[in-house]
């Protein structure tokens, strides 16, 4: 991963916006132009000149180590961050300055003369196409998060505290080099209608329907894949929805390839589960771009508009869920591919009765 083309490549896009700096504040961002893993703090990213990164003194040595292509700045203890990164500012005389968070947006705002602006896309389409080194590491990413799942599976059972599981999930991925989890989500019971995590633990009962979610985070880059499951026999209403979920996302990975429509591709998922019984779900994102995090594109109903690029990096995840009922979902990460999508995450979707 080559820091220095990164920078060549953002250089034209300040260029075209009219901007002579651009102030990255985000981590997937200040990360992937610097390659300084964990190392928060504000890049200062100019047309011309080598990137000043701003970082508070505690984490100079560690930024000088890891960081590449950039001048790293300590901020001594006492000395108020803000007003050291607006200082560097001004004094590389920008007449503009676009950055990636809003909330700078008026800490810059003691700029004379300097027209302001917000402007995450910028970084965010660089990082949209995945170089060859990225996709490796999103691929273990994905072997990362099936095996997450796998120990999650192998732990299910009635008695087990949902927060137990989680702990086997985790573990079992850190063992295989994942730096933290993004995230594990295990919903169980009535509770799996909440399409996002509930950390208010419950034991797991015979009968359960749930999902488990999984986001390794390997060397910066996220795994993201769910499967859902009954504990012991299942009703027919649950096969029922079940067996909605899974037909719905086979047809939505059938849809991925380059030049699909998002919008259309969300409500063609919608409109799967309205003719399965299941209408207004899944009452989230159908897909989501996957890289260092905030990746687009990002696919959701009423959404902004976009198209699919040949090399995106996506997720396909699709659920439904009935509140008092429970609810499933199934995820997969792929390569937008020109033969189809290059699914990468391979756990089984048929081992759903555990």
């Amino acid at each position: 991963m080559n820091v220095k083309q990164r920078l060549g490549r953002l250089r034209p896009l300040l260029e075209s916006a009219g901007a002579e700096l651009y102030v990255a504040a985000r981590y997937p961002n200040t990360y992937y132009f610097t390659l300084a893993v964990d190392v928060h703090g504000c890049l200062l990213l100019g047309r011309d000149g080598s990137p000043r990164f701003v970082v508070p003194d505690r984490a100079v040595a560690v930024a000088e180590e890891l960081a590449e292509g950039c001048e790293v700045v300590g901020v001594p203890w006492g000395v108020g961050f803000e007003e050291e990164v607006l200082a560097e500012v001004k004094g590389l005389r920008p007449s503009c300055v676009l950055m990636d968070d809003a909330s700078w947006l008026g800490r810059m705002q003691g700029l004379r003369d300097v027209k302001l602006g917000v402007r995450p896309e910028l970084p965010a389409s660089l990082r949209r196409g995945k170089e060859p080194e990225e996709l490796e590491l999103l691929r273990r990413a994905a072997e990362i998060a099936d095996r997450g799942v796998e120990a999650a599976f192998a732990a299910i059972r009635p008695g087990v505290w949902q927060s137990e599981v989680r702990l086997e999930a985790e573990y079992a991925m850190r063992r295989l080099g994942s730096e933290e989890a993004a995230f594990i989500v295990l919903n169980t019971g009535s509770r799996s209608a909440y399409p996002d995590i509930c950390r208010a633990d419950r034991r797991i009962s015979r009968g359960d329907l749930g999902f488990v979610d999984v986001g390794p985070r390997y060397r910066g880059y996220i795994g993201d894949m769910t499967r859902c499951f009954v504990v012991g026999e299942a009703t027919a209403r649950q096969l029922e929805l079940l067996n909605a979920v899974r037909r719905v996302q086979e047809e939505a990975l059938g849809m991925i390839r380059p030049g699909l429509r998002t919008r259309e591709y969300d409500l063609a998922v919608r409109r799967g589960f309205e003719a399965a019984g299941f209408g207004g779900n899944p009452p989230h994102h159908t897909g989501h771009g996957l890289g260092l995090g905030e990746d687009v594109p990002y696919i959701v109903a009423g959404g902004v508009e976009d198209i699919l690029q040949l090399g995106d990096v996506v997720t396909v995840e699709i659920g439904a869920y009935v509140r008092g009922f429970g609810g499933a979902r199934i995820e997969d990460d792929v390569i937008v591919a020109e033969a189809g999508p290059e699914v990468l995450t391979r756990f089984p979707k048929d081992r759903v009765v555990l």
